[in-house]
């Protein structure tokens, strides 16, 4: 899908989304600032296309919205000024602003021209049927809608691991195929939504994404949300190209649609969420070898958040939290046997280093003690140096002592 997200003029281009926001919304979109310290912004059809309008919006009063926002704003005034742009006259609307609202964006979601079950048809439609077609699908599928950022010390996104055990140039030149689906500018380090498909074992942390989603190609030494077996049969692609290229708009649409839910998972589901980082752990922790790294506390949230991301949800449902850990456990099982690739010592990879135990200690006494765990207040009290305080919470997290579930809260598991 080579047309930049910038460069659509088409109306099937669009998503649904965009569509509302373009031609039937007015006073509504995404922020974009011209100047943030003086509340001066675009409104945009959705954060990944620009309004063609020349249209700014001043706050005249109150606060400034945040960046990448869906608000409404309330206009009080408007002007007409000029600026000559690149040696052209231009004009601009601007509006004064005394108030703005967020908006659901299920708000702007009508009955698209394909649906969950669609998609991930479509985006699976290479793979030659099989009998575990649909788990396939639901693993490609969370991946390529990511999970969003909860927290400022926790990336969003969903990485995985890969595995083929036969023809791996070919089946690697397979996944790619199906993830150029993810459109170029979500490949620029610099993307808020990055995306990337690697051999290498290396652990990628950029600091303008807030989503990270990895695939990890046979490369098993870095912890992953879910794996993907992909030894699967493809279709020849003479057979096929016309219609993949017929339905790339359809796929695109929908995937940038999902990627403007933020899906938040409610206190009473947080009971839930531990009873499947136990099972989890005893999945994982009952081997002595595995074939790949699990990050077992990560892994349920962003799971549950991808999978209500997928089906437009803002709020995660029982469903949602039924789904991930079915598609995991489905996968892992099958997984678990049979890899050609070097396994991994389990008391090696989840063994703490001395920051980490010092911190879960401090985490047990605080929670014994029925003081509220928050990433504020954990910071402020350890014992652990700020420098390694960061890499101490992500081994207790990798290893299912701790999952997070939003910007304010540390849960323990106490396993």
């Amino acid at each position: 899908m080579s047309l930049p997200l910038q460069e659509r003029t088409r109306g099937y281009e669009f998503s649904g989304a965009e569509y509302k926001l373009l031609f039937e919304k007015e006073n509504m979109g995404y922020v974009r600032f011209r100047n943030q310290k003086l509340g001066i912004f675009y409104l945009d059809p959705s954060p990944f296309l620009r309004n063609p309008l020349n249209i700014i919006y001043v706050v005249k009063i109150g606060e400034i919205p945040p960046k990448r926002t869906l608000i409404r704003v309330t206009v009080a005034e408007t002007s007409i000024e000029y600026e000559v742009i690149g040696g052209v006259l231009q004009t601009f609307e601007i509006r004064y602003i005394t108030g703005w609202e967020t908006v659901d964006p299920n708000r702007l979601r009508t009955k698209g021209l394909i649906d969950r079950e669609e998609y991930l048809h479509l985006i699976t439609y290479p793979i030659k049927d099989r009998y575990n077609i649909h788990e396939i699908a639901d693993c490609i599928g969370v991946h390529t809608v990511s999970s969003p950022q909860v927290a400022e010390i926790l990336k969003g996104g969903v990485n995985t691991i890969v595995f083929t055990n036969s023809q791996k140039n070919k089946k690697l030149a397979e996944f790619n195929r199906i993830m150029s689906l993810i459109p170029n500018e979500f490949r620029q380090i610099d993307s808020p939504n990055f995306y990337k498909t690697t051999t290498k074992n290396e652990r990628i942390n950029l600091p303008e994404s807030q989503e990270v989603s990895v695939a990890y190609y046979n490369a098993n030494n870095v912890p992953v949300h879910i794996p993907i077996a992909f030894d699967a049969e493809f279709k020849p692609y003479s057979e096929i190209k016309e219609n993949v290229e017929h339905n790339e708009a359809l796929i695109r649409n929908y995937l940038l649609d999902t990627l403007l839910f933020n899906p938040v998972l409610l206190p009473r589901h947080y009971k839930r969420v531990e009873v499947m980082i136990y099972d989890m752990l005893d999945r994982i922790t009952d081997q002595k070898e595995v074939p790949f790294f699990q990050d077992i506390g990560g892994a349920i949230p962003q799971l549950v958040a991808a999978f209500a991301r997928i089906t437009f949800k803002s709020i995660v449902t029982p469903a949602e939290l039924a789904q991930s850990f079915q598609a995991w456990y489905s996968m892992v099982s099958e997984i678990m046997v049979g890899q050609n690739i070097e396994p991994l010592n389990v008391d090696q990879i989840y063994r703490l280093n001395s920051h980490a135990e010092t911190l879960l200690k401090e985490l047990t006494l605080r929670n014994d003690a029925g003081v509220p765990l928050t990433l504020e207040t954990v910071r402020q009290n350890t014992r652990v140096p700020g420098l390694f305080f960061e890499k101490a919470l992500e081994q207790l997290r990798v290893g299912g002592y701790i999952y997070i579930p939003n910007e304010e809260t540390i849960r323990l598991i106490s396993y």
